[in-house]
């Protein structure tokens, strides 16, 4: 046993000894076949532990889908301050009744646009938070679902946020009705009137022509 066990000993330090330092020939084998078995290996664990998607998402791309969502939350804002400004300013008028029906429906507006602005810049400033945050732990899994979760939220956000915008426009077109002189209030009602129609037929030409950029690839190949 004694000799048994001294000859085997050396065989074990030398055998430890040659998978502590590894040749050259070995060095270069491992580096160009092992490792990158390694890394896949790594790769699928971290992908079931974490969550993280086989099919890896374009970064570049999703960040500039989020920061289009940060162009929502910005107009939003500023709509929702500017309306929320001319609500707290606004008198009531003591001239002629058309001035005060003006200053009433200017009330109104005001509140609605700064509700649906403030609404719009919720919305979207959430789903960028949890977008970023989804992207910056590795949970592109989540982030898909996350996205596709939150659709019917950005599909309402955005009509807030159109509502908002053409409420904010009404908002300045009844104020030019109600500042200006009695002899050319119909004047600014006709120019109010006018503006207010090409602003519509051009926001709703821009809508229309974007509704291509939204459909599948599926059936825009059917198409």
């Amino acid at each position: 046993m004694r000799v048994f066990t001294s000859a085997t000993a050396p065989h074990r330090r030398h055998t430890s000894s040659r998978r502590g330092r590894p040749s050259t020939n070995e060095r270069s084998s491992s580096n160009s076949s092992t490792a990158p078995l390694v890394l896949e290996e790594e790769t699928t664990s971290d992908t079931t532990a974490s969550g993280r998607s086989d099919a890896v998402l374009d970064l570049e791309r999703e960040k500039t889908r989020l920061e289009s969502f940060e162009a929502y939350v910005l107009v939003s804002i500023l709509t929702a301050s500017a309306s929320f400004t001319i609500l707290s300013e606004v008198t009531a008028p003591d001239s002629s009744s058309l001035s005060q029906l003006a200053t009433v429906a200017t009330v109104f507006i005001s509140g609605l646009s700064a509700i649906a602005g403030l609404h719009a810049t919720i919305v979207f400033s959430l789903c960028v938070l949890y977008g970023k945050t989804a992207l910056g732990l590795y949970r592109d899994v989540q982030y898909a679902q996350f996205v596709k979760d939150t659709a019917p939220q950005r599909i309402r956000a955005f009509n807030s946020f159109s509502t908002s915008l053409l409420l904010f426009a009404l908002q300045v077109e009844l104020l030019l009705c109600e500042k200006a002189p009695p002899a050319f209030q119909g004047v600014a009602i006709l120019v109010a009137m006018a503006t207010t129609g090409a602003l519509v037929w051009d926001w709703h030409s821009i809508l229309q022509a974007a509704q291509r950029i939204f459909v599948p690839h599926e059936i825009e190949k059917m198409q």
